[in-house]
């Protein structure tokens, strides 16, 4: 690919008829690492020139995407069998080495007819946070920035990427910090003092305060809020909770009893 645009240029060296489960660019972005079936031998291709040379075999298993870790450059993949943690190195024959075991929970497949249970796109982000997806779309991180490996990987997100009955596919590439610009200049907070009480339940003193969050840009009018987060540092007592009843964008009212933290709502 070049600026954009997909080439059909052969790569010299490079055996035609093969399928590629694996590749990823060195940190230079100049050479790229491929590879196939278990006792196919790999290939690096030098993508300026557009030729491959022959190295070893990956070795047995089912792990479909690699990538290289930002600050030492090692190959970390993801069996999708069993979820043990890999390390791909290209001087070894078979390439494969088992890190840690059951890292991640086995891989799912999609819905896609002949899908394979396999960790199919992996990345990591600069800091060497690395992400893996597997076919079914179940994402999980695992924080590699450190010299130690977690024990368990987590999975994140709130579900599976909805693929339907497709299938998520290999990825290249890192994640890569895009910065949001914060949306308001200024934040003003009103506070008004609404009255207090005792409770039953819970057993304490309740106070009742009115807060009036307005959102302004430099040089321009109030603007409604209406997402935000109230922080309250209160005096210990059991059993203590915070509540809030629904009102407008711009006012909200929080009523809390004293509690042993700090409380956001």
């Amino acid at each position: 690919m070049e600026a954009g645009t997909v080439s059909d240029a052969v790569v010299e060296g490079l055996p035609s008829g093969l399928k590629w489960y694996d590749g990823d660019m060195d940190n230079d972005g100049k050479k790229l690492l491929v590879a196939s079936g278990p006792d196919v031998p790999s290939y690096t291709i030098d993508v300026v020139v557009r030729a491959a040379t022959a190295g070893n075999r990956p070795g047995s298993g089912r792990w479909d995407d690699f990538a290289h870790h930002p600050k030492d450059g090692r190959l970390i993949s993801v069996e999708g069998d069993n979820g043990d943690l890999l390390h791909v190195d290209p001087r070894k024959n078979p390439m494969k080495t088992v890190l840690q075991k059951q890292v991640f929970p086995p891989a799912e497949a999609s819905g896609s007819s002949g899908s394979r249970k396999s960790y199919s796109a992996t990345f990591f982000d600069s800091d060497g946070h690395f992400y893996a997806v597997d076919s079914a779309g179940n994402v999980n991180h695992l924080d590699l920035s450190g010299s130690t490996v977690p024990d368990r990987a987590e999975r994140i997100g709130k579900g599976k990427i909805p693929v339907d009955g497709l299938e998520v596919v290999n990825g290249a590439g890192r994640i890569t910090p895009m910065p949001i610009p914060p949306s308001y200049d200024e934040i003003l907070v009103a506070k008004k003092a609404r009255g207090s009480w005792q409770s039953s339940d819970p057993q304490g003193k309740v106070y009742s305060v009115e807060l009036t969050i307005t959102a302004a840009k430099a040089g321009g009018e109030g603007k409604e809020t209406r997402k935000f987060r109230i922080s309250f540092d209160l005096r210990t007592a059991p059993g203590a909770r915070w509540w809030h009843p629904a009102s407008t964008s711009r006012t909200r009212t929080a009523r809390c009893t004293s509690t042993p933290r700090r409380i956001s709502c």
